[in-house]
């Protein structure tokens, strides 16, 4: 599995008017990110839901921690969106995510019932 970069220009959304995975219109957003350096990627989230998605394996002291994160971005989604067959392009685009598409896709299939 390549983590790879998105196309050039895509590294930051607009800001939304509400958190992207809890849709909470009333706190402010925090950006987070997928990737730092020279080629930062990310999306907009509330601060407790950018906290929840770095839960457990997912702290960015954990070398590995972008699986986790998405894993846990990925179950935080699904919970929030009452997704019966969630797209994996979908949670790719609305989340502004790097080419993790097999991860999403693994993390949707251990939260299938």
């Amino acid at each position: 599995m390549q983590l790879g970069s998105r196309e050039q220009g895509m590294e930051y959304q607009e800001r939304p008017d509400a958190c992207l995975l809890c849709e909470c219109s009333e706190t402010g957003l925090d950006f987070h990110h997928w990737r730092y350096g020279e080629n930062k990627v990310g999306c907009y989230l509330c601060r407790d839901c950018h906290d929840d998605v770095h839960r457990g394996e997912a702290k960015t002291e954990n070398p590995g921690w972008l699986v986790p994160c998405v894993e846990n971005l990925v179950s935080h989604h699904l919970e929030y969106h009452d997704n019966v067959d969630p797209e994996v392009d979908v949670i790719l685009d609305r989340y502004n995510l790097p080419n993790v598409g097999d991860v999403v896709s693994m993390a949707i299939e251990r939260e299938s019932p």
